[in-house]
């Protein structure tokens, strides 16, 4: 598992994602204390298999609509800040983004900055992939939050 590249932060929880038989992604949440969504958080996923940019952007949007974001216009906008950001992936790469309440988001590419999303609304929904209680991951959730078994 990487580091975070944000060292006040630690560790709250870990989890991998396996498709069928294929190991996706090993993902950790990096906190200053309990997660909530009104305080700065950090996401790492390491990839394990190799994935282009414009799909992490494409399955990212399909995510955040089937988490019930309807607004066409903010995700057409969304997904083409996606696609200037997000690099294709080879395996071993990480991608952090960073999360701050009413604020931008950051993202980072095995700990090199490579972009800012900067609508404040983006960065609560994103990560919701992953963090919502209605992800379509419940037991990664878990994991992440520290009470996964």
């Amino acid at each position: 598992m990487a580091q975070s590249p944000f060292p006040s932060a630690t560790k709250l929880g870990q989890s991998s994602l396996y498709y069928f038989f294929w190991h996706i992604y090993d993902i950790e949440l990096f906190t200053q204390g309990d997660f909530s969504f009104e305080k700065p958080f950090h996401l790492t996923l390491t990839y394990q298999r190799d994935f282009e940019g414009y799909e992490i952007a494409k399955r990212s949007i399909d995510e955040i609509k089937q988490l019930g974001m309807t607004d066409g216009p903010t995700l057409k906008r969304w997904y083409s800040e996606m696609l200037r950001i997000f690099p294709d992936m080879i395996e071993g790469d990480t991608i952090t983004g960073s999360y701050r309440p009413q604020g931008a988001t950051q993202f980072y590419h095995n700990q090199v900055h490579i972009g800012t999303l900067l609508d404040p609304k983006f960065g609560r929904w994103f990560f919701r992939i992953w963090l919502d209680p209605k992800t379509p991951e419940p037991e990664m959730r878990l994991e992440l939050l520290g009470a996964g078994t």
